[in-house]
């Protein structure tokens, strides 16, 4: 079951000045929930995970995800946003 840990808090200080944004829903929704479900899991106890968003380059919003885990190991790197591919 994926269920957020009750010791490992989230904190979103996001720019006031992101443009409202279009994007698909359904992935959206995935990406966030997989960002915070590993963030929640792999992140020590009572430990802060800061996510951030602000205006990237290119007039891109960039969201960032600042944590204590382990990481993504190298060899995944080039894997991390292929729809297909799963970790353990």
């Amino acid at each position: 079951m994926n269920t957020m840990r009750p010791d490992v808090e989230f904190s979103m200080p996001f720019e006031e000045n992101i443009p409202e944004t279009t994007f698909d829903p359904d992935v959206m929704q995935r990406v966030v929930a997989n960002i915070f479900l590993n963030a929640s899991k792999y992140s020590p106890a009572d430990e802060t995970v800061q996510v951030s968003a602000d205006m990237g380059e290119n007039n891109f919003v960039r969201i960032s995800i600042t944590d204590k885990g382990p990481g993504v190991p190298k060899e995944y790197h080039e894997k991390i946003l292929r729809n297909s591919d799963r970790f353990n």
